[in-house]
C-alpha cells in the first residue's frame, strides 16, 4: 500500500529518515544476521548442571519438547528422550525420558528420570519399546495446574511387533509421574494398529479441535503400511481429560483427505509432526509433517516436509510438499540427510505475519559426516516457501562443539523466550555425540511484537505495522492503516516504554526527550506508508517502541490509537 498524495509520500519518506537518525536510534555495537547462533548451553553428562548419568548407547537427545513451567519458577522446563540402554531390571532399549528443570541461562536446576520403575512411573514397559522416541507437550490436561506430557513408545508390541503406543503422563511439580494412561491398539485405537506401524514416532499438541476444553494431539506412525510399505501415517486423536481417546481419524496414503499418490512407499510420513498454527487464516490449526525418506524429483531419498491444511474434523483440505526443488526449496540435499526428522515452529521471525519452521537434517554431512544441520523455512500462507536458509551460525555460535557423527537435530523444540531477551530459544538434541547431549540454543532473528494498547476510531482499531529484515542498509517500512482518512496523526518512537494511560488506551513509547514525535497526515484511504533504510550497527537486542495516535472525533477522547509496536534488533 502506498500514500495516495505526493505530498504525503514526501512527508512519509522524510519522517522515517528523521526517525532513523535521531539520538534515540543512534548506532552502537554490532547486529547479527537472522539465524545466527548467539550462544548455547550444552546439557548432558557433567555439562550444563546435569546431575544424572547417561550410559553408553542411550542416545540422550533423540527427542525433546518444552513442557511448560512445572515448578513455578518462571522458566520453562523441558523433556528429553533417550533409548535407555538398560532399565531398572537390566532390559535393553526400554527407553526413558529426562525432565529437566531449567534456569534462565539454559543450565539445569534439577532432573527427574521417568522410565520402567523410575520417576513414579508404574506403566508396563518391555525390552525394546523405545519409550521416549516421541514427545509432545499436552499443557494441563487434567486441570491440576501442572503441565502434562505425552510420550511415544513406537516399538511397543501391543497390536503386533513394533506397532507402537503413546503414554499420557500426568506430572507432579517435581517432574515425577502421579498417574498415566496408555493409548495403544487395545486402548483407544480399536484394533487399528498393525505390526511395524511405529505409532508414537512423534507427537504434537493441536489445541482443542473439537471445542470440549481438552487438548487434542497428532501422533506419527512413521512405518504404517497403508498404500505401500513404510509409507507412514498421522493419527489425529481427540482426547478426554483422563488421557483416553474420544475419537480418532487417520491421515495417510488414501485416507484423511490425501490421495494414494500424495505419500509414497518408504517416505516415512509422520516421523515428525508439528502444529504450525493457523497458517491460512481459516480458523483451524495446520500441521507440518516430516518424512525422512521422501524422494526428491531426481529420486534421492533426502527427506521432506508436508504442510497440511486441516479441516475442523482433522482431515486434510489441501497440502503442499517441501523437498529439494519442490515447494520453493532449492538447497542441495544429499541422500539420507533425514531432512524432516524433527520440526519446530519458530513463530514469526521475519515480521511478515507468517510463522517460520525450523527443520532438522540430522544426518547432513556439512562440516563432517552425519554432523547434522538445521534449515529455517520462511513459509507463505499457501504452504510454499518465501525463502529458506541453512542456518549459518553453528561454526561461530557453537565453535567445535558439534562434530562429525553427532546427529545434531535428532530432537528439536522451540522453548519460547527463556531468558527474557525477546528472542526465541530452542532445545536441540545430538543423540550420537558420545552418550548423547542436548543444546539450549539461542538464535538471532528479527522480532516484531505487538503491545495491546490501542483505541478504536472511525473505522475500528488503527494498525501500525513494520516490515523488513532489520539489517543495516536494508529497506524497512512502517505502515499506518485502518485510520480516519485525511486525518492528522502523530508517530511516536522511543527506546524506552512509558505504558501509561492515555485517551482511554495506553501510551506505549516514552514521549519524553530523546523520543521522536513526527507529524503525519493520512491519505484518503486512512493509510500512510513510511519507507526508510534501517541504520547499521544497532546493538543486539535493542528495543524500539513505536505507536501512532490519530485525531478522530469518533474516538472517546477525540484520538484513536494503534497498539504499540515493539521492534527488537536481531
Amino acid at each position: 500500500m502506498s500514500s495516495r498524495h505526493p505530498a504525503h509520500a514526501r512527508l512519509a519518506a522524510l519522517t522515517l529518515s528523521a526517525v532513523a537518525s535521531v539520538a534515540w536510534l543512534a548506532p552502537a555495537g554490532a547486529a547479527q544476521v537472522p539465524g545466527t547462533v548467539l550462544d548455547h548451553q550444552k546439557i548432558g553428562n557433567s555439562q550444563g548442571g546435569f546431575g544424572g548419568t547417561i550410559l553408553s548407547g542411550e542416545q540422550f537427545g533423540t527427542s525433546a519438547t518444552r513442557i511448560g513451567d512445572l515448578d513455578g519458577d518462571g522458566v520453562v522446563d523441558v523433556a528429553v528422550g533417550q533409548f535407555r540402554n538398560n532399565d531398572a531390571v537390566g532390559n535393553n532399549g526400554t527407553g526413558s525420558v529426562w525432565i529437566l528443570h531449567l534456569n534462565a541461562d539454559g543450565t539445569v536446576k534439577a532432573t527427574t528420570e521417568i522410565g520402567d520403575g523410575l520417576g513414579g512411573f508404574t506403566g508396563a514397559l518391555a525390552e525394546g519399546d523405545k519409550f521416549g522416541h516421541g514427545l509432545g507437550d499436552l499443557g494441563d490436561l487434567d486441570g491440576d495446574g501442572i503441565p502434562d506430557l505425552a510420550v511415544g513408545a513406537d516399538n511397543d508390541d501391543e497390536g503386533g511387533s513394533d506397532a507402537g503406543a503413546v503414554w499420557i503422563l500426568f506430572l507432579n511439580a517435581d517432574g515425577s509421574v502421579k498417574g498415566h494412561a496408555r493409548i495403544s491398539d487395545a486402548s483407544g485405537m480399536g484394533g487399528a494398529l498393525k505390526s511395524n506401524d511405529n505409532f508414537g514416532s512423534d507427537i504434537s499438541p493441536l489445541g482443542d479441535l473439537d471445542g470440549d476444553g481438552v487438548m487434542d494431539i497428532a501422533v506419527g506412525a512413521s512405518s504404517d503400511f497403508d498404500g505401500a510399505p513404510f509409507t507412514g501415517a498421522v493419527w489425529i486423536l481427540l482426547l478426554n481429560a483422563d488421557g483416553t481417546v474420544k475419537a480418532r481419524s487417520k491421515i495417510g496414503s488414501g485416507s484423511g483427505g490425501l490421495a494414494t499418490t500424495d505419500v509414497a512407499q518408504s517416505d516415512r510420513f509422520g516421523f515428525a509432526v508439528e502444529n504450525i498454527g493457523d497458517l491460512d487464516g481459516d480458523g483451524v490449526v495446520d500441521l507440518a509433517v516430516g518424512g525422512i525418506s521422501m524422494d526428491e524429483p531426481s529420486g534421492g531419498s533426502v527427506g521432506g516436509v508436508w504442510i497440511l491444511f486441516l479441516n475442523a474434523d482433522g482431515t486434510v483440505r489441501t497440502h503442499t510438499r517441501i523437498t529439494e526443488n519442490v515447494g520453493g526449496f532449492t538447497w542441495n540435499l544429499d541422500n539420507f540427510d533425514n531432512f524432516g526428522g524433527s520440526l519446530a515452529a519458530m513463530g514469526d521471525v521475519d515480521g511478515d505475519g507468517v510463522t517460520e519452521l525450523l527443520v532438522s537434517a540430522a544426518l547432513d554431512d556439512d562440516g563432517g559426516t552425519n554432523r547434522g544441520a538445521l534449515y529455517l523455512l520462511r513459509l507463505k500462507t499457501d504452504g510454499t516457501l518465501n525463502g529458506a536458509s541453512k542456518l549459518p551460525g553453528f561454526a561461530a555460535g557453537l565453535g567445535t562443539a558439534v562434530t562429525a557423527s553427532d546427529h545434531f537435530g535428532s530432537g528439536l523444540s522451540c522453548l519460547g523466550d527463556i531468558d527474557g531477551d525477546c528472542q526465541a530459544d530452542f532445545i536441540v538434541g545430538a543423540n550420537a555425540d558420545g552418550n548423547g547431549y542436548a543444546y539450549v540454543v539461542r538464535f538471532a532473528g528479527a522480532r516484531f511484537k505487538r503491545i495491546p494498547a490501542g483505541v478504536a476510531g472511525t473505522v475500528g482499531l488503527p494498525v501500525l505495522t513494520a516490515t523488513g529484515d532489520l539489517q543495516g542498509g536494508d529497506p524497512v517500512s512502517l505502515a499506518l492503516t485502518d485510520a480516519r482518512p485525511s486525518a492528522i496523526a502523530f508517530l511516536i518512537g522511543s527506546r524506552a516504554a512509558a505504558l501509561t494511560p492515555l485517551n482511554g488506551g495506553t501510551l506505549v513509547p516514552d514521549a519524553n526527550p530523546p523520543a521522536n514525535i513526527v507529524l503525519l497526515v493520512t491519505d484518503a484511504a486512512g493509510s500512510i506508508v513510511i519507507p526508510a533504510t534501517w541504520p547499521a550497527g544497532l546493538p543486539l537486542g535493542e528495543k524500539i517502541y513505536l505507536q501512532s495516535w490519530i485525531q478522530d472525533p469518533v474516538a472517546p477522547f477525540g484520538w484513536a490509537g494503534t497498539d504499540g509496536l515493539l521492534i527488537i534488533q536481531p
